[in-house]
């Protein structure tokens, strides 16, 4: 069987609504919520790549990045007869409040939700780890702001 290897990056973003953090989930066309995340081109580093998935899938350009969270996972499917390697690369991202979100032909909706809400829709255990994780770097990061 061939094998073919692919490498998307993404986002987990979040926002702060009356002080509670809520995570922005896109429902798929394959019938499941996820984070904005898409292949990485050719010119494009990681980054750059969430970048543009996020702006095409979601219509968010304004983005505060939140600097020392870099998750990634690993994963395989067969497609067509085909091996399929998929790596994903999040990075954690804020937005304001009030965000316009609008979505690509690629999704058929989207939810601001609570991190336990996010927990139940989220399909896949290596992206609830990637939540975990990513809610554990907020809160770590918000009350060292706070003192």
């Amino acid at each position: 069987m061939s094998q073919t290897h692919h490498i998307s990056a993404g986002f987990v973003i979040f926002r702060l609504n009356k002080g509670k953090i809520e995570y922005l989930l896109l429902y798929n066309s394959k019938g499941h919520w996820d984070f904005p995340k898409g292949h990485v081109e050719k010119e494009e580093n990681l980054l750059q790549a969430a970048k543009r998935e996020t702006e095409e899938e979601a219509g968010i350009r304004e983005l505060e990045i939140i600097p020392l969270f870099h998750e990634t996972i690993k994963y395989w499917y067969k497609e067509e007869g085909k091996k399929v390697t998929k790596e994903v690369h999040f990075f954690l991202a804020k937005v304001k409040e009030d965000v316009e979100v609008r979505i690509s032909w690629e999704h058929q909706g989207y939810k601001w939700v609570s991190y336990e809400e996010a927990m139940k829709l989220i399909k896949f255990p290596e992206q609830k780890k990637v939540l975990q994780r990513a809610h554990e770097h907020i809160i770590k990061t918000y009350k060292n702001e706070k003192g």
